[in-house]
């Protein structure tokens, strides 16, 4: 499974891109070989806007790479601590 459009939106932190795509119908939870998603994407560079978007329209926080990695372990790790507020503070996060 490669990349998709919305993965490369999130990767840029273009929020109007990721907001068109994900109002076309694009999966906010599909997944690379590796296991990356939009929101690691957006997580891992700090794009907290982006990240919000994406929480905001169904992105499963809890979705972990193929090593086990979560955004929030990818915000914790990158000492990214407005992401880690930001992901501490959604609904159904598995700590």
């Amino acid at each position: 499974r490669k990349g998709t459009a919305l993965m490369l939106g999130a990767l840029s932190g273009d929020n109007e891109t990721v907001r068109k795509l994900l109002k076309a119908g694009a999966n906010v939870n599909h997944q690379t070989i590796h296991g990356h998603s939009a929101l690691q994407y957006a997580v891992s560079k700090n794009f907290l806007p982006t990240a919000g978007l994406l929480l905001d329209n169904g992105a499963d926080v809890n979705l972990a790479d193929r090593d086990g990695t979560t955004p929030l372990h990818t915000a914790a790790i990158n000492g990214l601590f407005n992401m880690v507020n930001l992901l501490l503070h959604v609904k159904g996060l598995d700590i």
